[in-house]
This record gives C-alpha cells, sequence and structure tokens, in this order.
C-alpha cells in the first residue's frame, strides 16, 4: 500500500464494498438458481411425474384385476371378448407407465439409488427389478387361467375367491415404489434447504471478511492520511517559527508524501 497514490488508495476503499456487494449478491443468486433447477427437477420433473406414472399404474392394475374377476365370475360368456380386452388393454398400461416410471429416476440413478424404506435394505430400483419379474408371471398366470375358462378347463366361478398371493405381492411392490418416491422428495426439498442454509453462511462470512476489509483498509488510510496532514502542519508551523531544521520525514510516493518532501526541500533552501 505504501507505493500507490493517495488517490488509489481512496478507489480502492470506494470500490472494495462495491465488488464485495456485487460477488455476495452474484454468488447468492447463482447458489438459488442452482437450488431452485436442482428441486424443480428431482421433485417436480421426477417424483412428481413418476409418483403420477405410478400412481395410474396401480390404478390401471385395479381395473385389470376388475376385467380378470368378471370373467373368472361370468364364464366365457357375451362379455368375455370385451372383458379379456379390458384385461389385456389396463395390463398393457400398467406396464407401460411403470417402465416410463423407472426410465425416468434411472435418469438421475445417483440421487435415487440411497432411498429407502424405513427397517428395509432395497432402493427403488430394487422394487423394480422384483416388479418386472413378479408382474409378467403374473400376467401369463391369469392369461392362463382366462384361457382355461374360454376352453372350459376351468369352471367360471370356482376360482374368483381364490387367494392371489402374486398379485398382492405386485401390488405391494407398486405401493413400496410410490412410497420410496415421497421419501425421496421430502429428502430432496430437505437437502436443498441445507444447502441454500449453507450458501447463505457461506456469502454472510464473506461479507463479513469483505466488511472487515474495508474498515482495516479505511482505518489504516485514513491514519497515513492523518498523519501525514499531521507532520506538514508541524513543519510548516515550526519553519514559519524560523525553525528551518524540522523535517516533516515522511515516506512513500502519494500526494501527500511529495507535498511533505517538497515542504522539507524548502526548508532547506531557506537555510
Amino acid at each position: 500500500m505504501k507505493g500507490l497514490t493517495l488517490k488509489t488508495k481512496l478507489w480502492i476503499l470506494a470500490l472494495i464494498p462495491v465488488f464485495g456487494i456485487l460477488i455476495v449478491t452474484g454468488v447468492l443468486m447463482y447458489s438459488a438458481n442452482a437450488i431452485y433447477n436442482d428441486l424443480l427437477a428431482q421433485i417436480h420433473q421426477e417424483a412428481f411425474v413418476a409418483q403420477s406414472l405410478v400412481l395410474n399404474g396401480d390404478r390401471d392394475l385395479y381395473q385389470g384385476l376388475v376385467a380378470k374377476q368378471a370373467i373368472l365370475q361370468q364364464g366365457a360368456g357375451k362379455d368375455f371378448e370385451k372383458n379379456l380386452k379390458d384385461f389385456r388393454e389396463n395390463v398393457a398400461q400398467v406396464t407401460e407407465r411403470l417402465g416410463n416410471a423407472e426410465k425416468l429416476l434411472a435418469r438421475n440413478k445417483a440421487s435415487w439409488e440411497p432411498f429407502r424404506l424405513e427397517g428395509k435394505t432395497e432402493s427403488v430400483f430394487d422394487k423394480f427389478n422384483t416388479l418386472n419379474k413378479d408382474f409378467p408371471a403374473w400376467i401369463k398366470e391369469s392369461e392362463q387361467q382366462l384361457d382355461d375358462i374360454r376352453t372350459g378347463k376351468l369352471a367360471h366361478g370356482s376360482v374368483q375367491q381364490i387367494e392371489d398371493p402374486l398379485f398382492k405381492k405386485v401390488r405391494g411392490n407398486i405401493n413400496e415404489i410410490g412410497e420410496i418416491l415421497d421419501i425421496g422428495a421430502e429428502n430432496s426439498a430437505l437437502a436443498n434447504k441445507q444447502r441454500m442454509t449453507a450458501a447463505n453462511i457461506s456469502m454472510g462470512a464473506v461479507a463479513v471478511f469483505v466488511a472487515l476489509l474495508a474498515v482495516v483498509i479505511a482505518f489504516t488510510t485514513i491514519r497515513k492520511i492523518r498523519r501525514s496532514v499531521a507532520s506538514i502542519l508541524a513543519a510548516s508551523k515550526a519553519g514559519k517559527e524560523g525553525n528551518l531544521t524540522v523535517r516533516t520525514s515522511m515516506t512513500g510516493d502519494d500526494e501527500l508524501a511529495a507535498v511533505g518532501h517538497s515542504l522539507d526541500a524548502m526548508l532547506d533552501s531557506l537555510r
């Protein structure tokens, strides 16, 4: 700082707070925008859309079950083909919707992989893997039952009350996928809130540092100005009173030091 002119020092003193405010504001805006984009992507574009697909798939699954049960109860009557068509359309929609949900989450697998139901070890992708095995098996088993109704191998009304453990397992997988999505959305919101808090704390610390730096520079600059002015005034007063031996003894290259050096030279010339 000693080699700087007084004008430069004053400019530095003025610009540090300005640049500090601009930097803190810019970083906060960037952080807030990044956190908002992450929150939008994981909660709305992923969790919300995937949850919608899962819920609609769950609805289609029950509609498919209703169509199947209607055939098992009514047999190969006049509504057989209609109910069979409804069953196949609904199970196809379940496959499509749940498949799309899995693909959507897989795009950001690293973020969704850690989430688990309390007390369980399976991730949402483990649940999808199990579903991808059990659901086709249930469809195959159901198609066989419906074909047996068509051909008369199975009498209608004889199996509709039979427990369907495979369906319950499929339904349980879909339900747990939805629960994991809820957990993921909640945890993502909390994580982004913590990121925002950490960003605010960091920027607060930077703002405090900038303020302290400005105070230090202001203090040293003002002290330097006061001392220089005091030296010049003291030397001028002494010279006025006839003491030509006094010197300002100022160092540096700023404007006040130049004035002090000129005053010293003038006193020397008067001796």
